[in-house]
């Protein structure tokens, strides 16, 4: 008991590693297992730290696949240290409950003296059990940053190859494809335009005039025949030659409905072009249907890419 308490004068803090072989069984050889494990986690931990704080922004990481095999290689790692850390929680709890064998001449106070260092290596463990946490919920936030950032990329880049496509008139399938792929919600409009494009607008331009010219003739026979037409020289030279206005007037004539639709078709405004359309008798309706269906596609996959495009951003 004399050279306990001198032992224990000495070496303090240093109890656990001497006087444990006294106050518990002869098997304690882990001792110094609990004690080099903890300090190389503790390393181990540093190192992690460090190497995640080296790892460049996600604007710098095109290549995914390399992030995500690097986070689950540290994951692995964590993981394997938090497990590391229970067992020697759990040893600790063990040999703490772990009753004094009788004749060890151990005093009370040196059983409290170990207690307060068997608390102390716990709330070590703890510790490095809460770095691991924070370690791993930083991993998490940057692959989570890193993958959004590429989706947001691979989503832009798709979405520029369908603008292209509608102003070329080409199909854009493999750009829709792949913009799906990427978990966007893509409109029925691209979806029904994808596979043979659009009419671009310069050919709905140009596709007008002879459309109109057919509208206006079969306009103005159904508005004869029912009494409607319109009389005196113009009009009757009008119908013979196919005559119609080239700038946009006012009435509710079909020469001067065309004449507001063919200026909001040089302007680009496709959708005013078919409300005007709209104000045509059936006859100068049906004359333009086609060119009315083609326009209708143009104007509906735009909106719907203009439509996509906000929601992405």
């Amino acid at each position: 008991m004399v050279l306990g308490g001198v032992i224990a004068a000495c070496l303090g803090g240093a109890l656990v590693y001497f006087l444990l072989p006294q106050v518990f069984a002869p098997d304690t050889a882990w001792r110094d297992q609990v004690v080099d494990t903890q300090e190389a986690q503790a390393g181990r931990i540093d190192a992690l730290d460090a190497k995640l704080a080296e790892l460049p922004p996600p604007a710098e990481m095109p290549d995914l696949g390399r992030l995500e095999t690097g986070q689950e290689e540290l994951r692995a790692t964590l993981e394997e240290l938090t497990g590391q850390i229970a067992t020697l929680q759990s040893r600790l709890g063990a040999l703490e409950s772990r009753p004094v064998a009788e004749g060890s001449g151990v005093s009370e106070g040196q059983i409290t003296d170990l207690q307060a260092a068997l608390d102390a290596q716990r709330a070590a463990l703890a510790e490095q059990k809460q770095r691991i946490d924070t370690l791993i919920s930083a991993a998490d936030a940057r692959e989570a940053k890193a993958e959004s950032a590429a989706t947001a990329t691979l989503q832009q880049a798709a979405l520029t190859r369908i603008r292209t496509a509608l102003d070329t008139g080409a199909p854009f399938e493999d750009a829709l494809a792949d913009l799906a792929q990427t978990g966007a919600d893509v409109p029925d409009d691209l979806r029904a335009a994808a596979a043979d494009g659009v009419p671009t607008l310069a050919t709905l331009q140009a596709e007008f005039p002879p459309a109109a010219r057919v509208a206006l003739r079969d306009a103005r026979k159904e508005r004869a025949d029912a009494g409607e037409g319109e009389t005196g020289v113009m009009a009757f030279i009008g119908e013979q030659l196919g005559a119609r206005s080239l700038e946009p007037r006012e009435g509710d004539d079909p020469d001067a409905v065309l004449s507001r639709a063919e200026a909001a078709l040089r302007e680009g405004r496709l959708a005013d072009a078919l409300a005007e359309i709209e104000a045509l008798p059936p006859s100068g309706q049906a004359a333009l249907q086609s060119w009315v269906d083609s326009a209708r596609a143009r104007m509906n996959a735009t909106d719907a890419a203009d439509a996509l495009s906000a929601q992405l951003n």
